[in-house]
Parts: structure tokens; sequence; C-alpha cells
């Protein structure tokens, strides 16, 4: 047991390292060479040059300036297209160490569609989905949030809950845990893509106008399809949130004919489009099998840390069994000094008795 505890410390020297490899994430040049790597990969025919433009415009401003938050708005006719930017983005940021623990994604159309979920569930699934990246990885966190259109007049009140983390430079969130105290979060460091699905001919945008030059039409867009008739339940004050958006980028695919879809869809089929763009399969192998894929990770890193630190983990263990070796010590002289006093009380009883029976004799022989 002591031995245990003396090396504890080594195991958590060891884990330490793989717990921030969990956390691991791209920045600067690197993020800004893979974005502009992935996103056209990704997308194939349906990116343009203004997208990934200001895409990465936005990246890279958030990335040398992580004072505030990145939210943007992404607006499509397609899911598939969205899902595929945002397994693009996703894999740019974390790589392959993208997980539960760095990214969350929250479909509202699934919360509303099958049985009227009421706005505070919806609220507490936002919380626990902003708490888990927060709490485990403060320094990079990614949010999906999915079917923003499908947000109804009753509904809409839930997106109240980005409003904090949003704050700009007081960017925070507070989470109430019923069975721990509540704790703050910085969101500074944060990402939340929006996705928004319209028909392109709806679009405040196209595929050709994003950024700033186009910023009062999709915020004015957003603000009139978000602003309800009076005499809901719950209020909801469009414009808190919409100024808290940072931009908006639009993808639809071309309308004519391109060369380049046939080697797209091929490319589709392959593992490195699941790799790179597929996000939504990486959530189904989180919810199958995601603490398996997760410990054996960790124990992977765990061993190429034992394997590296191998020439010192000896002369560690060694200077942590001192201290179990002095008690030892300790423990055998204390046993040994009352081991002797015992046997010296025996003797001296045993003395004492054998003189007083000698004394007896004489006395007798005397009579």
């Amino acid at each position: 047991m002591l031995l245990i505890c003396c090396l504890l410390p080594l195991l958590a020297l060891l884990l330490s390292p793989a717990l921030g490899k969990q956390c691991a994430h791209f920045s600067q040049d690197d993020l800004l060479s893979r974005l502009e790597y992935r996103v056209p990969k990704c997308l194939g025919p349906s990116v343009s040059s203004s997208a990934l433009s200001t895409l990465t415009e936005r990246f890279v401003a958030n990335e040398f300036d992580r004072r505030q938050p990145l939210a943007l708005v992404l607006f499509s006719n397609s899911s598939d297209l969205l899902h595929s930017l945002t397994g693009a983005l996703a894999s740019s940021l974390f790589g392959i160490s993208r997980s539960p623990h760095t990214v969350q994604s929250v479909d509202f159309q699934a919360l509303i569609e099958p049985s009227r979920t009421s706005n505070y569930e919806i609220k507490q699934r936002l919380r626990s989905a902003l708490a888990t990246p927060l709490g485990s990885c403060p320094e990079r966190s990614l949010f999906v949030l999915d079917n923003v259109q499908a947000l109804d007049d009753a509904a809409l009140p839930v997106l109240d809950v980005f409003l904090d983390p949003l704050n700009g430079k007081r960017a925070q969130f507070q989470h109430y845990d019923e069975s721990k105290a509540s704790r703050v979060f910085d969101c500074t460091n944060s990402i939340f893509l929006f996705l928004y699905k319209i028909a392109a001919n709806n679009s405040p945008l196209d595929g050709g106008e994003n950024g700033s030059r186009a910023s009062s039409k999709w915020r004015e867009f957003l603000m009139q399809h978000w602003t309800r008739s009076e005499g809901t339940i719950e209020e909801f004050t469009p414009q808190a949130f919409v100024g808290r958006l940072t931009d908006a980028i639009a993808v639809f695919p071309p309308d004519e004919d391109d060369s380049t879809g046939t080697s797209y869809d091929v490319f589709k089929q392959s593992r490195e489009w699941r790799q790179m763009c597929d996000l939504q399969a990486n959530y189904e192998e989180d919810e199958a099998g995601g603490n398996e894929i997760i410990t054996a990770s960790t124990l992977s890193i765990v061993a190429e840390n034992v394997a590296a630190a191998t020439p010192v983990i000896s002369g560690a263990i060694v200077m942590m069994s001192i201290p179990a070796y002095l008690l030892i010590l300790t423990r055998a002289k204390r046993w040994n000094e009352e081991t002797t006093k015992q046997r010296g009380h025996i003797h001296r009883r045993r003395n004492s008795g054998s003189s007083g029976s000698a004394r007896r004799k004489r006395r007798r022989t005397r009579k």
C-alpha cells in the first residue's frame, strides 16, 4: 500500500501529458494551412473563394486575438454541406484528437420534433453541452448548433443561454450543478457555429457574398425571422443575440454541372473524407464506444511517455522507495528495542526467583 502511494506521483506525471494531448489543438500558421486545405477538400465544388477567405480571416483574427469568442452563422440549403464544413473545421482545429472533450454538437430539430421538449429542458441540454469542453479543455473548444432554423416562436428563448458566453471580452458561462457548487467558465477561447438551413433563393447571402460587406443583410434577415408576435409567454429579444454574432458564411452547391463533381463524389466514399469531413460519424463512434476509444488513446499516450522516460523511471522508483525503506528500518529498530526490553524483564524475573529459593535452602540447612 505504501509503495502504491509512493508511485502515485509518478503515475500522475505520466498521465498529465496524456490529458494534455487530449485537449491538443492546432493554432496560428498550422491552423491556417489546415483550413486552406481541408475546407476546399470537404466542400468540393461548393466552396467559393470569398467564403473561404472570410472563414480563414475570421479564424486567424480570433487565433491571434483571443479576447472574445468567435460566433459564425453558416447558411446552406444542404445539411450535408453544413456538416462537411463543420467536420472540416473540427478536424482543422483538433485533428484526430477531436472528441466530446473538445467538440460538442446539439441538434435543435432532434430536441423539438419527437415530443415537445420544454424550453427549460433544452436550456439544460445546452448548458451541459457547454460545460463539458469548457471544463475539460478550456484552452480551445468548438460548439456546433445544428438546425437553428427549427426554433419557432415558443422555442427561440433558449438562445438566451448563449448571451453570456458570447458577451465579447466578458464572455463567461456560469454552470449550476445540483451536487456541486456553481462554476464560472471563460468562453473567450470558444468557437460557436450556428447552422441555418435555408433555400438558396431565400438566403440573405449567396456563395459569392460573405463577410462584413453583407453583414447588414444577414443580420436584418435574422432580426425579421426572430422578431416574434406579442403575447408570448417567455420574452426573447433578438437584438441581443444577433449583435453578439461575429459573421455569417453561405455555402451552396453550384447550379451548373461541374467537372470536379465526379471526383468529389468518389472522394466522399473514402476513409480520408470520413476522418477529415464527417463530424456526425465521429459522434456516433463516441456514443457507441467513446469511453473505450478515449481510454485506449490515453493508455497509448501513457505507454509512449513510459517508453520515453525509461532511462529515468528506475531512478525515480528508487527515490520514491526511500521513504518506504526508511519507515521499514524505523519500525524494525523499534521492534528490536521492544523485544530487548521484554527479554531483559523476563531475565530479571528469573534471576530474582532463583536467588530467593537459594536463601530458603540455606535457612533450612542452618536449622
